[in-house]
């Protein structure tokens, strides 16, 4: 079964098609998904805001004959790419990700590799745990522009020149809102100007 949509999400287009096993019986399989997202910003402390009212605890449903039965199913997808082009939060910019992975067992695989960032390259690999929300990644970046990050992250303009390199190893627990995180960095030719 072929399945495509598109249209906006928070305000960026989208596109995603799917190719599936048409069959939901057992475990839900998705052979190929390609996700495509112009852009997504990341907002800090973004408030979560639902129109749909609650229902007021006090009224009573009476002669329900309504029964809630739910099945727990399994997904598979063989293979999930998720393009995006950029990603901002505040004044860091990341552009060109492209995530491919896969989900069995309810984890999530995933790498990508030459994503840009202040004129370097990211690249990432790790695994998502659905059920203990938990998050296993390292990072790695080569040939980034100190100064341009250093304005980015820390709004320090004309601090440091040079090209860095880094490493990161970051556990994210995104149900707790915890990070723990070991990283590593160099700076080739590197001296502050100032």
């Amino acid at each position: 079964m072929e399945i495509s949509s598109s249209g906006t999400f928070l305000n960026s287009p989208y596109k995603c098609l799917l190719s599936m096993k048409n069959s939901f019986k057992e475990l839900i399989t998705v052979h190929k998904m390609d996700l495509f997202l112009e852009s997504y910003d990341i907002k800090k402390k973004q408030k979560v805001h639902s129109g749909i009212k609650m229902p007021n605890p006090k009224i009573k449903m009476q002669n329900s004959k309504i029964t809630r039965t739910a099945k727990k199913h399994e997904y598979l997808i063989e293979q999930f790419i998720f393009r995006l082009n950029k990603l901002t939060c505040d004044r860091i910019l990341v552009e060109n990700i492209v995530l491919n992975g896969t989900l069995k067992n309810r984890i999530i695989n995933f790498h990508t590799d030459n994503a840009r960032f202040a004129k370097g390259n990211l690249k990432a690999k790790g695994t998502y745990s659905t059920d203990k929300h938990l998050a296993v990644i390292d990072f790695s970046a080569d040939n980034i522009d100190s100064d341009k990050t250093a304005e980015m992250i820390f709004h320090l303009d004309e601090e440091i020149k040079g090209n860095a390199s880094a490493n990161l190893h970051a556990i994210i627990d995104t149900q707790k809102y915890l990070i723990e995180a070991c990283a590593d960095f160099s700076i080739h030719n590197g001296y502050l100007p100032k």
